[in-house]
């Protein structure tokens, strides 16, 4: 089970000195903020994607084996509610229009990380972001400020871009009614997804200077602490075929180098649940 915060009480003798009572109160004074102190956790999903995929790709059920309390989805403009379980470790999980452009999601991001701010006040948040889902965090941190994140982890993000938007593009690219509709009719959802991913696409370009990307690779980024998660391959595994391993890695971006520590992991671009166990121990570190 999940580990609560619990609150306690101490009776004081009404027979106690003044010295014994001071000496006391001044002793739970020292010991609460340990107490009441939490760790807090956003993971933000990537392109095509929701904030189910944590707990559908086993990354929740790994967390909540290391400690960490599910706190739910979070969702624009919609508080966490008041009588929500409270816990020494809380993840919630974000939920982003992910086919939108980057400042969309940012700014969607934004309106839930503050709800997570009204209900942990003062409290240290880390975000955690899959594949684009990296890239809109990082982009919240330079547009809105840290807003109490103290740390980025990022999973197979395209920081540098990818050709696979190249790809999108080409794929999308309208002919007509007659391809269309068949490109409409094979592809079904995935397809009308990546539809309306085309300026997403344009602004994950590799060397598009126009793009919003570029800029932010170009802007001051906040002193909190960077850490990349990069795909490699591995047994099985020819590696991530979705975002290059030089993009994944945040210190390839010049006004991060050197600040971004990094982990290699075997496996594609996908999560999976071995993924919850490499987040607890970052989390733990």
């Amino acid at each position: 089970m999940p580990d609560r915060d619990v609150e306690s009480g101490t009776i004081i003798c009404f027979g106690a000195s003044l010295f014994m009572r001071r000496f006391i109160l001044a002793t739970l004074l020292l010991m609460l903020p340990a107490a009441i102190h939490a760790q807090v956790t956003v993971l933000v999903h990537g392109h095509l994607s929701s904030g189910e995929t944590w707990a559908r790709h086993g990354i929740l059920g790994t967390l909540a084996l290391d400690g960490w309390g599910y706190g739910g989805h979070l969702f624009t403009n919609r508080a966490i509610p008041g009588n929500a379980p409270r816990y020494a470790k809380t993840v919630y999980t974000a939920n982003l229009l992910s086919t939108a452009p980057l400042p969309n999601q940012a700014a969607t991001l934004r309106q839930q990380l503050l709800a997570v701010q009204r209900r942990h006040p003062g409290e240290e948040i880390i975000l955690v972001g899959h594949s684009a889902g990296g890239v809109v965090a990082r982009l919240l941190l330079v547009e809105y400020g840290p807003q109490q994140v103290t740390r980025l982890i990022t999973i197979a993000s395209p920081h540098i871009g990818t050709p696979r938007a190249a790809r999108g593009l080409e794929i999308t690219e309208d002919h007509g009614p007659p391809i269309e509709t068949v490109k409409r009719v094979v592809g079904g959802n995935d397809y009308r997804g990546a539809k309306k991913s085309r300026q997403l696409y344009r602004e994950l370009l590799p060397g598009n200077r126009a793009s919003v990307l570029d800029w932010l690779n170009r802007q001051e980024h906040p002193p909190i602490e960077y850490t990349s998660v990069i795909r490699v391959p591995g047994v099985g595994s020819k590696g991530d075929r979705v975002v290059p391993v030089y993009s994944q890695d945040m210190n390839m971006i010049p006004v991060l180098y050197g600040r971004a520590s990094s982990f290699t992991t075997p496996g594609d671009h996908y999560l999976k649940p071995f993924d919850g166990l490499l987040i607890a121990r970052l989390l733990a570190e």
